[in-house]
């Protein structure tokens, strides 16, 4: 099936509304995920963004019947997700 990409509405790194067309997303992290999804071969039938709460991708991420393939929206490295279970890439992004 589909892999599901969960993002969220994150300005400027992310902007989604999921009342609007998938081909309105945008923003870096969109734009760095669709770059890294070229790189790894996947075809654009494979794969689609879902806009959803940032709560709800978190939540999803540790659900083992989870919706959520990945997800491409900025979420802290946090130790206690990492303790839950959830894996990261290397930051996009560093907080000074």
């Amino acid at each position: 099936g589909r892999r599901i990409v969960c993002i969220s509405n994150w300005t400027p790194f992310v902007y989604c509304d999921p009342s609007e067309s998938k081909n309105t997303y945008s923003g870096y992290m969109v734009e760095a995920f669709k770059a890294v999804a070229k790189d790894l071969g996947w075809l654009d039938e494979d794969w689609e963004f879902r806009c959803i709460d940032s709560d709800a991708i978190n939540t999803d991420l540790l659900d083992p019947n989870g919706e959520c393939y990945v997800s491409a929206y900025g979420m802290d490295v946090l130790d206690t997700s990492v303790a839950k279970g959830i894996k990261f890439s290397v930051p996009l992004i560093r907080s000074c």
